[in-house]
């Protein structure tokens, strides 16, 4: 795997949470505000979600682009932030019913506490309050933008549900797939916190492609460690994937290096014709070794494409924090995965 070559003496003494929290806490205050207006039952479903957190990358995209590209004046860059993270939570909310997920952010999800009715009409109401927040701002390119960004992501979320508990075992189509429903936020992300400093199509171009490399890795360092990561690292089960019938890259690579017979059982749990083995599948990933050592060699490709973008972007103090957060998606992975021969029990 790829070793960041800017990791060594460059990377910032505090974690890029802590050097864009006011950023973030202002943020925060914002959506506070917002969602007073709402309905006691929309306060409750979403503070639920939005009171864990998570890592905000993607808010973090938008103000460190933000800060590159030179912005300075006004708070458009904490509005964008907010907008981008209730677009995110609305997202969230809706994959978890689709998925009838079990926990979130390491406890139960909105629909196992207050019903899929609910987690979905609220879900609802985040993108409404979003996009009345991107009416306030009063840009026409920036709500131009979000709208065929939130078109895009939905579009990819449909791609992904027509492709559950299929055997089209396509990497072309799970990489169009990821780059819709995941990649196309932070891609948004970047290229808003340019846009609002006022720099050229190409360079809110160029800051748009780079925003879809990072979300093109997150992606696949969050599939392979649905594989290979140690459930107590990453505060979740394993093998979620294949136990909803989604075909992602691990399964396709595996898949490409397992035998005859392995393939075919492969296959039918995928596409649900047999109820999953978890201890036969766990078998099958320890079993080839060389499909782990694949899908780490197209991170560290990814993540070097990423570097390669990373380079055309202005000189500035908080270039070497976006460095950092391309190494810590990165190293998430290489921290969970053992690198041995062992594959992690999920047992």
């Amino acid at each position: 795997m790829s070793v960041s070559r800017y990791d060594a003496g460059n990377r910032p003494c505090v974690s890029v949470q802590a050097h864009l929290s006011p950023a973030l806490s202002a943020m925060q205050v914002h959506i506070e505000h917002k969602l007073l207006a709402s309905l006691p039952m929309i306060q409750e479903v979403s503070h639920h979600l939005l009171d864990a957190r998570g890592k905000q990358i993607r808010p973090i995209c938008v103000l460190l682009s933000a800060s590159i590209h030179g912005y300075t004046m006004g708070d458009q860059h904490i509005a964008l932030a907010g907008i981008v993270e209730l677009l995110h939570a609305a997202t969230l909310l809706h994959d978890d019913v689709i998925d009838q997920a079990d926990q979130r952010r390491g406890k139960q999800p909105a629909h196992a506490i207050w019903g899929n009715r609910s987690a979905i009409l609220v879900g609802d109401y985040l993108y409404a309050m979003a996009f009345e927040w991107i009416a306030e701002l009063e840009k026409a390119d920036v709500i131009q933008a979000l709208a065929r960004s939130t078109r895009i992501i939905v579009e990819g979320e449909v791609r992904q549900l027509l492709a559950t508990k299929s055997s089209n075992f396509s990497l072309q189509g799970v990489l169009a797939t990821n780059q819709a429903k995941t990649a196309e936020l932070f891609g948004i992300a970047f290229k808003l916190g340019a846009m609002i400093a006022d720099v050229s199509e190409d360079i809110g171009q160029a800051a748009y492609a780079l925003g879809l490399d990072f979300g093109m890795l997150y992606q696949l360092v969050d599939d392979v460690l649905d594989y290979y990561a140690n459930p107590e690292d990453i505060g979740k089960p394993i093998f979620q994937d294949i136990c909803e019938g989604k075909v992602t890259q691990p399964l396709i690579v595996l898949h490409q290096h397992a035998s005859l017979s392995h393939q075919q059982a492969l296959m039918a749990w995928v596409k649900g014709d047999k109820p999953l083995d978890v201890e036969g599948f766990e078998a099958i990933v320890r079993a080839y070794p060389q499909a782990r050592k694949a899908l780490m060699l197209a991170v560290g490709e990814q993540k070097d494409r990423l570097y390669e973008r990373c380079q055309s972007l202005p000189s500035h103090a908080s270039k070497p924090y976006l460095y950092a957060l391309i190494d810590d998606v990165d190293l998430s992975l290489r921290d969970s995965v053992d690198q041995s021969s062992e594959v992690h029990s999920v047992g």
